[in-house]
């Protein structure tokens, strides 16, 4: 798989946790992933530290990681941030339920998520603590919002660096994702803020603006009333 983002540099720093992820994935050591790649077992180890490696070695080892099912591209075994930010939405979105077990790798011992916003509208709203908060938050949320069918998230949201720390990625966009049975006529604005530390994700800040309760309640009370025309017709 070639390299598809634009700036090409001399070298890159490795995401290391991702890659270690994948390499077990694969049932392999880092001697079983040094043999399918081509390179010295000290080149894996330091991938796996978050070393820096050139563009040619990056393609070997995602030719090595990948499978008839994943094609894994050179650009997600790099460091960076705006790449995790994308890979949560796509999680959220693709995987749903099930996002926890491809995510948990990139979770941080001491991660925090802070889902604010009215809990009258959005019951998964609150405070979740490390990695078994990061699952009690995914089942909470599920518990009562789905994803709509057919929606290409990937224009609906905008990622950019924090000024002040590259390692803190702040993401507005427009989600689709509604109550379970209760369709959105329009997407809900949301901000995001996700700081990376080490690799891996320590803060993740999802906020639901107050005003938009009206337009969830609207929406449910629109629907609702739909259904009981339907039924008495």
């Amino acid at each position: 798989m070639s390299w598809t983002r634009q700036e090409l540099k001399q070298s890159f720093t490795c995401n290391g946790a991702y890659i270690k992820y994948l390499r077990k994935r694969m049932g392999w050591s880092q001697r079983e992933l040094k043999i399918a790649s081509g390179y010295s077992e000290r080149l894996i180890s330091k991938a796996e530290a978050n070393g820096s490696i050139v563009l040619a070695t990056l393609v070997d080892l995602a030719q090595a990681l990948s499978t008839p099912q994943e094609i894994v591209r050179p650009e997600q075994l790099v460091f960076d941030p705006i790449a995790i930010a994308k890979s949560i939405t796509h999680a959220t979105y693709v995987l749903q339920r099930n996002m926890f077990t491809r995510m948990q790798h990139m979770i941080a011992d001491d991660f925090v998520l802070e889902a604010i916003g009215d809990p009258k509208q959005f019951p998964f709203v609150g405070r979740y603590e490390g990695v078994d908060g990061f699952r009690e938050a995914i089942d909470r949320f599920f518990s009562c919002m789905e994803v709509p069918a057919n929606v290409d998230h990937t224009q609906w949201y905008d990622y950019f660096h924090c000024p002040k720390n590259e390692n803190v990625v702040v993401v507005w966009g427009q989600s689709w994702i509604h109550p379970i049975g209760s369709p959105l006529d329009s997407p809900l604005d949301i901000t995001q803020r996700i700081e990376i530390r080490n690799d891996k994700v320590c803060y993740f800040e999802n906020r639901y603006d107050a005003s938009l309760s009206s337009t969830v309640d609207s929406n449910r009370t629109n629907h609702e009333d739909r259904r009981r025309f339907q039924s008495s017709s």
